[in-house]
């Protein structure tokens, strides 16, 4: 999912805490980090390509690791002000996922 605004953000928040089937999965949301561009983005489609992300909603200390390059949306087990919130992760790790049509 490519969440361009405030509202996208908040209903991408509200999906995640009622959806049943996510558990307390994290979530892949789109976005990472170009190392070339020092800026995060969205992964496009590719006849789009690859766009900078205007709006964040980190968690608190996020993001915090040069070797996390992949934005998650984190499930309701952290508490502390982070649950449903971004956090950066590393690319390789296996997670769900939630695409955009």
């Amino acid at each position: 999912a490519i969440l361009e605004t405030r509202d996208e953000i908040e209903w991408m928040k509200s999906f995640r805490q009622l959806s049943r089937l996510l558990g307390e999965a994290w979530l892949w949301i789109g976005g990472s980090y170009d190392n070339v561009a020092h800026q995060w983005k969205w992964r496009g489609p590719h006849s789009q390509g690859d766009f900078p992300i205007s709006s964040f909603d980190w968690a608190l200390g996020e993001p915090n690791n040069n070797a996390q390059n992949c934005i998650i949306l984190l499930p309701n087990r952290f508490g502390y002000g982070k649950e449903y919130k971004w956090d950066d992760d590393e690319c390789g790790d296996r997670s769900n996922f939630i695409c955009e049509k």
